[in-house]
């Protein structure tokens, strides 16, 4: 009887210390699950533009993030820049500065870009000319299409206008067009050879038959062919939206035709090409956009579209695209980016191959 007491008794004893070592267990088990509870619950997100919640890299940033911009100070590449880091540095946290490296029509900076370190702290405004126009007139030492990740649109698109002094007797671009053929003295403004304007209308001059009949100046920048416009030296001229609406609001300058399908919103009352005969004049535009180097982890590529997305399309940015150039700014992925920039590339690649520009 004390034999069989004793055997229920190791029993109980057993049980016992089971149940604490499986109360136990199960503590520990708790603790761990909260533990990554509590790690999953300290992982940051922001809200995109499309309501996704988009990680941050957990050391991603932790200082200034420079924007590579390759034109001079006061440009309106540079401006545009500038007002964008404003909302970006609110977004992330810290610094964003913006770093001129004017020269060879943006690609210095474009250079710069495609070999810095890809940890996300340096990305570049990206512009026409290196991009899409340069690589079809000199070898380069990058490629704009394998060295990096074209990922946000930062402004909308700004159709080339064409432009005459405001108190030219010039009234229409079909009085061009006549002057033109009775062979009248025109002479077209436009920046330097390669640029937006200047294959614009070297792509128009084609259209109608005249390429090479006609006078085209070149200068340095548009800024300088309005001047020397508005001062009476050169009949007509090109210009990004940005650049002559606010000159022919002024009543500085005349606006008689603008490049592309449709009318622009800012100059509604001023006919496209399209309507006056002259079909596929949509690439002839200007618009910006941010790149980063190609190597650039996913997370951190992620996190910057967002935040750069967000930016675009807060109050403070479009109220100042839209003072700029009346339109409103939007959002693209990287995919419909790369697409448009390719588009871009092959426009350009036909109109200097025809010019005989072409390298």
């Amino acid at each position: 009887m004390k034999k069989l007491t004793a055997f229920f008794l190791i029993l109980a004893v057993s049980g016992a210390l089971t149940a604490c070592a499986t109360a136990e267990t199960t503590q520990k088990t708790d603790k761990s699950a909260d533990k990554t509870e509590t790690a999953k619950d300290s992982t940051e997100y922001i809200t995109a533009v499309d309501g996704s919640k988009v990680a941050k890299p957990e050391k991603f940033p932790k200082g200034p993030v420079t924007i590579l911009v390759g034109s001079t100070a006061g440009g309106g590449t540079d401006i545009m820049s500038r007002a964008l880091a404003e909302p970006m540095s609110e977004l992330m946290g810290v610094a964003v500065n913006i770093v001129n490296r004017e020269g060879a029509s943006g690609t210095i900076a474009a250079d710069e870009c495609a070999k810095a370190k890809p940890d996300g702290y340096t990305i570049i405004t990206g512009m026409p000319a290196p991009w899409y126009i340069k690589p079809h007139l000199s070898d380069l030492t990058y490629d704009p299409f394998q060295d990096f990740r074209n990922i946000s649109v930062i402004s909308p698109d700004e159709p080339l206008v064409i432009v005459v002094p405001a108190d030219s007797e010039i009234g229409d671009f079909e009085q061009v067009v006549q002057m033109m053929k009775d062979g009248e003295k025109v002479v077209w403004g436009t920046s330097n050879p390669g640029s937006v304007g200047n294959c614009g209308l070297s792509d128009l001059f084609m259209k109608m038959d005249i390429y090479g009949k006609f006078e085209m100046v070149p200068f340095a920048g548009a800024a300088d062919a309005l001047t020397s416009l508005i001062g009476g030296h050169i009949t007509i001229s090109t210009a990004d939206l940005a650049e002559a609406a606010p000159r022919v609001a002024n009543g500085t300058l005349k606006a008689i035709a603008v490049f592309g399908n449709e009318r622009c919103e800012a100059l509604p009352d001023v006919p496209c090409l399209k309507e006056l005969g002259f079909d596929n004049t949509d690439w002839v535009i200007a618009f910006k956009w941010i790149s980063v180097p190609v190597e650039t982890p996913d997370e951190i590529v992620d996190y910057l579209k967002a935040v750069i997305d967000l930016s675009v399309m807060s109050d403070s940015y479009k109220e100042f695209i839209r003072s700029q150039n009346g339109l409103d700014t939007y959002i693209m992925s990287e995919e419909d980016l790369d697409k448009k920039l390719k588009e871009c590339y092959d426009a350009y690649d036909e109109v200097l191959t025809a010019t005989g520009q072409h390298k």
